[in-house]
């Protein structure tokens, strides 16, 4: 009985995460006529300096003409732009952003880091740990079991020793 109890608990917070993050998550423009996903596809570049524009699509969990839909919003506003290294392959497109594209990407970095550091505040340096670590093995199990999970959006914060300890 206990179980089903916990397990009730656990949806139950899942469910009220779920929706005061997609309050902050939804698709409209978060800052400087940048909407969420378009800030997504951002970090993403910003991250990874180049990418394959199917690439980026599928990072972002989406189909390819959402992908391209963004970033032709994104190219038109200058922050990415589309190169092509083989001009023989007019099919093969690569996206990067673009100096004010960086800054930009930098700029709403530094805003998300300030909201959620702020939540973070509410928690002892030992409860930010187990949190993040916690969130981490959560994200993990659900994308690895989850019906419908989505490839990962780009996260690169997890370490070498993570990774070694999620495998064990």
């Amino acid at each position: 009985m206990k179980k089903t109890t916990e397990i009730a608990r656990f949806r139950e917070i899942a469910q009220l995460l779920y929706r005061r993050l997609g309050m902050l998550q939804r698709d409209e423009i978060c800052c400087a006529g940048v909407t969420v996903p378009q800030c997504y596809a951002m970090q993403i570049l910003h991250a990874e300096g180049e990418l394959a524009q199917g690439e980026l699509a599928g990072r972002l969990g989406i189909d390819p003409s959402s992908a391209t839909r963004a970033v032709d919003v994104l190219e038109r506003n200058g922050h990415v732009e589309r190169i092509r290294p083989d001009e023989g392959d007019r099919r093969k497109v690569m996206l990067r952003l673009t100096p004010s594209g960086a800054a930009l990407t930098d700029q709403l970095m530094k805003t998300g880091d300030d909201l959620f550091g702020g939540y973070l505040t509410k928690f002892t340096p030992g409860e930010r740990r187990d949190l993040v670590r916690l969130l981490r093995k959560l994200a993990d199990a659900i994308g690895a079991e989850s019906c419908c999970s989505l490839p990962d959006a780009g996260d690169r914060s997890t370490t070498d020793a993570d990774a070694s300890r999620r495998k064990s």
